[in-house]
């Protein structure tokens, strides 16, 4: 039980890799908080974790806003005291072309991937800070490492969550504070399936793949339940990509 008396901060948890991760790392002892905008699947989640033996709260919460941040902090720590990791999951995606990507959309993508990564670590690093320790893994993308077609807004986000990640990594070793962040390629997730047209779609996407198939969620949240184990504790400022090998391959020789 590697995360026994641990607490887990998780936003975007109420499903898809978000829940995977909080449910992972509850199996493994954490008691979890569930942060999302969607108070139905918040609840069914805190309900999973606590059927585990877990402690679990779920709070509401619109990660764009800094007082709803700093509410959401005050309720975990009311609960549970401390925080000892926190997974910057939220995010949400937009397809269109550039040329015609409103400004609207830009904001809800870049503040909510971006800068509602930032406004969680800020808050909740606090909580880290005085205790002089903590784990951090941020949500990034392989779409941070490469330009994707009609995601401007997604590989701006994601690329920015990545050397934020760098940033915070450096600034807060001497708080004893590690800071990745998980790369994930093609997951078969809700929020991927939505830019996809269909099984052609899939099976061009999963014959670029090396390992032959999309990442399962619970890929995803291995990869982040060791980054806040006690077997990453020398690694900080790490992008870990989990792709299936999709990132390896030079594309001469596709």
């Amino acid at each position: 039980m590697e995360f026994t008396n641990k607490v887990a901060v998780i936003t975007g948890a109420a499903r898809g890799i978000g829940r995977s991760v909080a449910l992972t790392l509850a199996k493994e002892g954490a008691d979890v908080v569930i942060i999302d905008v969607l108070v139905d699947e918040i609840n069914s989640v805190v309900r999973e974790a606590q059927l585990l033996g877990r402690e679990a709260l779920g709070v509401k919460c619109d990660i764009r806003t800094k007082k709803d941040v700093e509410q959401a902090a005050k309720a975990a720590i009311d609960k549970f005291q401390k925080i000892d990791i926190l997974v910057n999951n939220a995010g949400v995606l937009n397809i269109s072309p550039t040329e015609e990507l409103a400004e609207d959309e830009w904001d809800r993508v870049v503040d909510t991937n971006l800068k509602g990564t930032l406004l969680c670590c800020q808050v909740f690093g606090r909580q880290m800070i005085s205790k002089g320790k903590g784990r951090i893994v941020n949500m990034a993308s392989v779409s941070g490492h490469i330009g994707t077609p009609q995601r401007a807004a997604y590989c701006a986000s994601k690329a920015g969550i990545i050397n934020l990640t760098r940033a915070l990594a450096v600034e807060w070793a001497k708080y004893g504070i590690t800071v990745n962040s998980v790369s994930p390629g093609a997951v078969e997730t809700y929020m991927t399936a939505q830019s996809r047209q269909g099984q052609a779609d899939y099976t061009d996407l999963t014959s670029r793949i090396p390992l032959k198939r999309l990442a399962s969620v619970e890929d995803v949240a291995n990869a982040v339940a060791f980054l806040v184990s006690s077997k990453a504790t020398h690694i900080t400022g790490h992008d870990l990509v989990v792709d299936g090998g999709m990132f390896a391959i030079n594309p001469m020789f596709v």
